[in-house]
């Protein structure tokens, strides 16, 4: 499951990388080119523009904002140093909607993962997977709620489909799905809510943490 994840992130971020004419992995400081810490972080890359790859044995310097360890789920806020692990980590930024991929127990389902991020401010995401319906993905943080739409693009008809959305950070409390409560189910493991969302082709969920 684990590597199915990190599968689709590369290769969302590989299809974005394209469009941008930038490598798909690239030194810290290409992203970050004000950051004096960036110039001096071999063993760390981003994967696109919302992934931060650290190298086995590294200490990882994350820049500010919210960062969480897509492995453990555990959030951690920069700037900040963490000790050195003995695995390659992934962190996601906060906000920033992942790449789709196949739900592991549904595989008709989408399964599509976000982690709290600013407050008030809406992060989007493109889902134009081969194949599949395209549309619009959206994630806003507001305080302890956080708000995961997806749309069809502008133009298209909606094209209904199932998708599961896991939400990083702490345990949600409460969901709403087009204004009604939804079951929520926990992976403490993971450090994700999950909410099973019907074939629809346009919805709106709300997550309370």
């Amino acid at each position: 499951r684990g590597r199915l994840g990190r599968h689709a992130a590369h290769h969302q971020r590989a299809r974005q990388s394209r469009a941008a004419g930038l490598p798909l992995r690239r030194p810290l400081y290409v992203e970050l080119p004000g950051e004096e810490q960036a110039y001096n972080r071999p063993g760390q890359a981003f994967i696109g523009e919302s992934l931060l790859e650290v190298s086995s044995g590294t200490a990882a310097w994350l820049p500010e904002g919210r960062w969480f360890d897509l492995s453990s789920g555990a959030e951690a806020r920069g700037p900040a140093e963490l000790p050195a692990a003995k695995r390659v980590r992934l962190f996601a930024r906060g906000g920033a909607p992942l790449a789709l991929r196949a739900s592991a127990k549904t595989p008709e389902a989408l399964a599509l993962r976000v982690y709290p991020g600013p407050d008030g401010v809406t992060s989007w995401a493109k889902l134009d997977e081969k194949g599949l319906p395209a549309a619009e993905l959206s994630c806003l943080s507001q305080g302890e709620r956080t708000r995961v739409m997806v749309e069809p693009l502008a133009g298209q008809a909606p094209r209904p489909r199932p998708f599961v959305v896991e939400l990083g950070g702490p345990r949600a409390e409460r969901a709403v799905l087009d204004g009604k409560d939804v079951a929520v189910a926990y992976d403490a493991k993971a450090g994700l809510s999950r909410v099973r969302v019907p074939a629809r082709g346009r919805w709106t969920l709300y997550f309370w943490q």
